[in-house]
């Protein structure tokens, strides 16, 4: 039987429980062959005879390894819920991200006419992601313009408390000055706003309070 492909949406049903392997026997229907559902890797709590649909994650053992908590996930479901203005308005999903313990994932998105918001063309679609992952959706337009794309990666951070970047190219990273005491914001609970922001643009965004640089940091 040929292998499914890494990234590959699945669905198929809960058949059994391994308590020693902390993870949950699916059955896939389409191919008709068994995979592995970790629980670390699994969007909500899960029954056996749930019905489930995950992403082929990985191979290793005996049966493939799925996830719900994977950027391939993310994307297959934004593609699917966003369908409707994918065709219709000629936006496109570019990058998803997300990072271990952030309940929320980025998903940039782009429109044929860049001189179009395809945040606003989807932003009535973002509740039908419910019924599909539980982590709260964050869609952010993408621009061929790094700072501009950094600026909207970093939402809901305030684009008003920036003050200034500096973007350092070939070492793929960018400084973002920030108002004085609204630092919190930008990095976000235990970090994970700029450490997605950072995965989505693929630039290190390092926030800096204007206090700190005032002060001499360098």
């Amino acid at each position: 039987m040929d292998m499914i492909p890494i990234g590959h949406l699945v669905a198929g049903r809960v058949v059994r429980a391994y308590p020693d392997k902390d993870a949950y026997l699916v059955w896939l229907h389409e191919s008709n062959t068994f995979a592995l559902l970790p629980k670390r890797y699994q969007d909500h709590p899960l029954k056996i005879r749930d019905s489930v649909s995950a992403a082929v994650f990985k191979y290793g053992g005996e049966y493939p390894i799925l996830s719900q908590r994977c950027a391939h996930f993310f994307r297959k479901i934004a593609e699917s819920v966003l369908l409707p203005a994918l065709r219709e308005h000629g936006i496109s999903v570019h990058r998803v991200a997300t990072v271990e313990h952030a309940d929320f994932v980025k998903i940039a998105i782009k429109h044929s006419d860049p001189t179009k918001d395809p945040v606003k063309v989807c932003k009535a679609l973002i509740p039908q992601f419910t019924s599909q992952i539980s982590r709260t959706i964050c869609l952010v337009r993408y621009s061929q313009d790094l700072e501009a794309y950094i600026v909207n990666a970093l939402s809901p951070a305030p684009a008003r408390a920036i003050r200034h970047i500096f973007v350092y190219r070939e070492e793929r990273r960018a400084r973002v000055i920030v108002e004085r005491g609204t630092i919190r914001a930008f990095l976000g609970k235990a970090a994970t706003n700029v450490a997605t922001a950072s995965k989505l643009t693929g630039i290190g965004i390092e926030p800096f309070d204007e206090s700190e640089l005032a002060g001499g940091t360098t």
